[in-house]
């Protein structure tokens, strides 16, 4: 076993997985479609991917991958766009669509689902309705970017070993710029 939480990244991947905007692009899942990065000197480039969700529509999202993230290709990669960078045991993106009328109702059902009643993480509330919680859990960091969206949550997650901590700014800066696109 790569880690003990097999049950969060297995729970992860049942409930969304995810796909390139552009069917029928060559390349790995975590790769910008074709067409879909856009570049302007001094600005950020940002990668569109479209998620699956359970039972609903997918979820177009766009995300800055940092040069250092390299798109996991191995055969124990999740289902979607995922990525290796040193420390990191998992990154990647994922959807899900808990019941609820409101993006507050879904985003704390998301929550509980990865946190349970969130005891020992560090929680900080961001604008747009967007949560980013670190906790301890084992001898692992679990990172999460919570993003609202008209019918679910998406999600940055980021799994780490412990001792790792201090890539936790990078990881988050970049989360940060996953941003919920136009419909696919």
């Amino acid at each position: 076993m790569r880690w003990p939480l097999v049950v969060v990244a297995s729970s992860l991947i049942a409930c969304g997985s995810s796909k390139q905007a552009e069917p029928g692009q060559a390349g790995p899942a975590a790769a910008p479609a074709k067409g879909s990065a856009t570049a302007t000197p001094g600005k950020v480039t940002m990668s569109k991917f479209t998620l699956n969700v359970d039972g609903e529509p997918p979820v177009a999202v766009e995300l800055a991958v940092p040069a250092g993230w390299k798109a996991d290709t191995s055969a124990a990669a999740p289902d979607g766009p995922s990525w290796t960078t040193p420390g990191a045991r998992l990154l990647m993106l994922a959807a899900i669509a808990p019941s609820g009328g409101d993006d507050e109702v879904r985003m704390r059902k998301a929550i509980r689902m990865q946190y349970d009643d969130g005891e020992g993480a560090e929680r900080t509330e961001l604008a747009g309705g967007r949560v980013w919680m670190v906790r301890t859990e084992g001898e692992n960091l679990h990172a999460r970017m919570f993003v609202p969206y008209e019918r679910g949550v998406v999600m940055g997650v980021a799994m780490m070993a412990a001792d790792a901590s201090a890539q936790l700014p990078a990881i988050r800066a970049a989360f940060e710029t996953l941003t919920i696109a136009a419909a696919p």
